[in-house]
């Protein structure tokens, strides 16, 4: 395989883009000041993709079938295809451009083209800017994403003098047919004796090698198990549409890492929880029974390193863990949600998903279509949860401050509802991308996600020191109060918790009805 074919899990993404499901990543940049021309956006943009050549490449389609996608240079490459200007109506609020965001992410990108967009978004009330940002998942996955972000913007108001030589870019011709062809032949026969050629050197070592090979099987199992477990049925897994609905939740990172350490989970665990009282929340206003259900969500998980580059496609691999919407109490929930993800943990979920994806690069895209189509029904998942790290550094865009980054992940075919999570100069913004007509009341999701945040912060806030033990180990949470979450609603009641077992006081977690 050359380093411009595409890995299989990159085809992946390409292949589930059906019936309304469009498999672009994406995100919502909030800037201050002044905005800037779309002409002085492009030629700043233009100047630096010698960084991220892919973004002057287009796929090249084997239309046998037999041969994953390539990538080429695009000869008729134009900047200005790809950033583009648009204005929000009057009054130019906070709903107007939601609506906006909503329709731009409703459209399928160009697969004749390089597969990004970025949308200069002027007309915002109160001064500043928005961009939107689309790129396929074929491209990037969420972790290259956000390093795309920091090659295309400045660290600093007044950029660094570049001192580079530049060199007028140019495009190399597309491979002759008879090339390609020859290309394809070798790396149908090169997939599996690279999966030959890793194996032999094992074989020095047989003790090692069986001890590995069960361990890799173990895993391999795990995962299959995981995996064909069927997710219940749930309103969130219908038909799509091509239409979405866009809308996101912001909150201080220090605040979630304040109810992190209060359990004594991770950071990720407060998120799983969080939305987990948000869907249970969701579905009882819509009259669900939601006591005693779970839901089933994939959680994409970063297996990159320091040697992949921003382009480099998609490094991640996946989880299947439970989000507990029957539990009534938030820390029955976090404390479900960690017990969950330390088993998965425990497993070996994630070295078998990534042999799995070794010997999908070893077979044709034939063979793997039905692997991707099984991964990604509404059978194995209800929801994708992914939770992305960006820089606590701030950006800037041509002088003016980055201030929030909202990100958004793509709905596979049945799947209503993403929630996608990410940090940024001490901010935690949740982006929420849903089918039209499927969730008509996503600002009402919203909001239960802010209530869920805050019954997490009261509940953190009356753990008691003395009384509360969890995973066997004694919690030390901030000797003061917690401050009240901001911007979240609803009310928490002290629940403790000590070694002989656990109690509720009067003064429970309330709930919508």
């Amino acid at each position: 395989m050359t380093s411009d074919t595409l890995h299989a899990i990159d085809a992946t993404f390409l292949r589930v883009e059906h019936d309304g499901a469009h498999m672009h990543v994406g995100g919502v940049l909030l800037c201050g000041g002044e905005p800037p021309t779309c002409s002085e956006l492009a030629r700043a943009v233009e100047g630096r993709l010698d960084q991220i050549p892919r973004f002057r490449q287009r796929l090249l389609i084997d239309r046998l079938g037999i041969a994953y996608p390539r990538w080429v240079d695009d000869t008729n490459f134009d900047i200005g295809y790809h950033v583009r200007v648009t204005a929000l109506p009057s009054p130019g609020g906070e709903p107007e451009l939601r609506t906006l965001v909503g329709r731009l992410f409703s459209q399928p990108l160009d697969r004749s083209r390089p597969l990004w967009e970025l949308w200069l978004v002027e007309g915002c009330s109160g001064g500043g800017f928005a961009l939107v940002s689309k790129m396929h998942h074929c491209l990037v996955d969420g972790i290259a994403s956000a390093n795309v972000a920091t090659v295309l913007f400045d660290a600093q108001p007044v950029p660094a003098d570049d001192e580079r030589p530049r060199r007028a870019w140019r495009a190399r011709p597309a491979p002759a047919r008879r090339m390609t062809a020859l290309e394809t032949a070798g790396e149908l026969i090169g997939g599996p004796l690279s999966l030959v050629r890793k194996t032999l050197p094992a074989l020095r070592q047989p003790r090692e090698f069986l001890s590995r090979s069960r361990t890799v099987a173990g895993g391999l199992g795990d995962f299959l198990v995981a995996g064909l477990t069927p997710a219940p049925p749930s309103r969130y897994n219908v038909p799509l549409t091509s239409h979405r609905r866009f809308t996101w939740v912001g909150c201080d990172l220090d605040e979630v890492k304040t109810i992190k350490n209060a359990f004594g989970v991770t950071l990720n665990d407060v998120v799983l929880a969080a939305v987990a009282g948000a869907l249970r929340r969701h579905l009882r206003r819509s009259g669900e029974e939601v006591a005693g259900r779970q839901l089933k969500a994939m959680v994409p998980v970063n297996v990159r390193t320091e040697l992949d580059g921003a382009d480099s496609g998609n490094r991640i691999t996946t989880l299947f863990t439970t989000l507990p919407i029957g539990m009534a109490h938030p820390v029955d929930r976090v404390e479900a949600v960690a017990a969950s993800m330390r088993r998965l943990k425990a497993s070996n979920q994630v070295l078998g998903a990534n042999t799995l994806a070794t010997v999908m690069d070893a077979v044709t895209p034939r063979a793997v279509g039905p692997i991707a189509d099984l991964l990604s029904s509404p059978r194995t998942f209800n929801i994708t949860i992914t939770n992305i790290p960006g820089p606590q550094f701030g950006l800037y865009v041509l002088g003016r401050e980055l201030r929030e980054i909202v990100p958004m992940v793509p709905l596979a075919g049945g799947h209503a509802l993403g929630i996608a999570v990410f940090s940024y100069k001490g901010r935690l913004s949740f982006g929420l991308l849903a089918d039209y007509l499927a969730v008509p009341d996503l600002e009402l999701l919203a909001d239960d996600l802010r209530a869920a945040l805050g019954e997490l912060a009261t509940a953190a806030a009356g753990w008691r020191e003395d009384e509360v033990t969890l995973r066997g180990e004694a919690i030390r949470p901030r000797a003061a109060r917690a401050p009240a979450f901001k911007g979240a609603s609803g009310r928490g009641g002290r629940r403790t918790r000590s070694r002989g077992g656990s109690s509720k006081q009067p003064a429970a977690v309330s709930h919508p009805r």
